[in-house]
């Protein structure tokens, strides 16, 4: 008899490995997810934080709603053409607050906080920071920045 096919052990030898890659796989997946995610946030973070320099170094004062900034800011939640206004805005992953000396990037699904602080740092260099809530402790070192103090 000539029979094709499989056996059930070849094919739970199969999906164990299966099982077993995806379970090693998924982790790294998402962590590279979180990092691109983060490092979108970064780049808004530091064209704000630019523009804030060049808004202080005009009227002795940071800017606390971003249509005083000269940064042409658009959210991809509102479909208009109109530029962002207030102190706040959302994306698909962070919600952003412009305040006195900082802005901070609030991650939408709570697991981190990145912080932009104006000329806190070494010789009045700014300094970002990362804040991890809840379960996801490790995600600041995952996105290599340093956790604020």
């Amino acid at each position: 008899m000539n029979n094709k096919g499989f056996t059930l052990l070849e094919l739970l030898v199969v999906v164990l490995l299966v099982g077993i890659l995806g379970a090693i796989a998924l982790p790294q997946y998402f962590n590279v997810l979180e990092r691109q995610r983060a490092m979108e946030a970064l780049g808004i973070l530091t064209a704000v934080e630019k523009a804030q320099v060049r808004y202080y170094a005009l009227n002795d004062s940071y800017a606390t709603d971003f249509s005083n900034i000269d940064f042409d800011l658009r959210s991809n939640q509102d479909l208009s053409d109109e530029n962002i206004t207030g102190s706040s805005f959302q994306t698909d992953y962070f919600t952003y607050k412009l305040e006195a000396r900082n802005i901070t990037a609030t991650r939408n699904i709570g697991s981190f906080i990145l912080t932009t602080t104006y000329g806190s740092g070494e010789d009045g260099i700014t300094e970002t920071c990362c804040t991890a809530l809840g379960d996801n402790a490790d995600i600041c070192e995952v996105i290599n920045i340093k956790a604020c103090s």
